[in-house]
This record gives structure tokens, sequence and C-alpha cells, in this order.
């Protein structure tokens, strides 16, 4: 249960946030948060990260829907413990965010400007796949390194 609440808060904040671009920000293109840092620019990315393969909304919903499917089976099969269930949590609310912008624009709202950093435009969805995606990855690290450690000392 808990999983899905938190499942539902991601998806309002990261669709709250992208509303508040379509209505807000769009009007005014751009608005500086931390002078030469941050800023927050309307984007309607219609391609994937970096701007890739624009124009290919069938493909993006049908690769997200299979990404998704995959995923879930995936957890099913190794039995995913409370860390890779809250990390497989985050991606799904991110690729589910942006998936609601395709199917209901056309495009993903990309707002996210930090420019200093990163030449490219993202969203909270964006955040939610990467950071999740790392988190996974360092699980996935940390737990080879355990299961090393307890082959060795058997």
């Amino acid at each position: 249960m808990g999983y899905i609440v938190l499942f539902v808060v991601l998806l309002i904040a990261d669709q709250g946030s992208k509303y508040w671009a379509r209505t807000v920000l769009y009007q005014q293109s751009s608005i500086q948060v931390i002078p030469h840092v941050l800023r927050f620019s309307y984007v309607e990315n219609r391609g994937a990260a970096f701007g890739m393969l624009q124009g290919q909304k069938f493909f993006f919903v049908i690769m997200t829907f299979l990404l998704i499917g995959l995923f879930f089976v995936y957890l099913k099969k190794v039995h995913a413990n409370k860390w890779m269930t809250l990390t497989a949590t985050v991606i799904i609310a991110g690729a589910i965010g942006n998936l609601i912008d395709r199917m209901l624009l056309g495009y993903v709202v990309d707002f996210i400007d930090f420019h200093i950093i990163w030449r490219y435009v993202f969203n909270v969805a964006d955040i939610y796949v990467v950071g999740g995606t790392l988190l996974t990855a360092l699980q996935v690290l940390l737990q080879d390194e355990k299961d090393k450690d307890t082959s060795l000392s058997e």
C-alpha cells in the first residue's frame, strides 16, 4: 500500500509541475532561478532523452508499456526486496509521467534547465527515471559485493 501512495504522490508532483510549466512558464518562456546556474525554460520535447528520435510518439508509447511490463516481470522473478521495489516505484512513476504527456499532449513537457552543468532541459519525471536507475544500479553493485563476501567466507 505504501508503494502505491508513493507512486501517486510522485505522479502528482510530476504532473503538477508540468501543468505549472504549461500554464505559467509557457507565457514567460524562461525564469531565472539561480543566475547562470538554473532556470526554468518551457520546452515541448517530441523525442526522447537529449532530444533524440523526434516525432516518434507511437514508438515511445509502445516501448514504455513494454518496458514497464518487463520491469514488473523482473521484479516478480527476482523476488525484489524493499529497496528494489522502492526504486522500481520511482522509475515507473517517471516513465508513466512522461507517458501521460506523450499520450495526452503528443510531447513531453520539459522545463528544468541546469545549464551550468547540463545543456539539456528535463523534467521531474526524468529525475525519477535517472535517479531510480542509479539507485537500482547501486543496489545491484552492493548486492554483488555482499554475495562475493558471503561466498568467500564459506
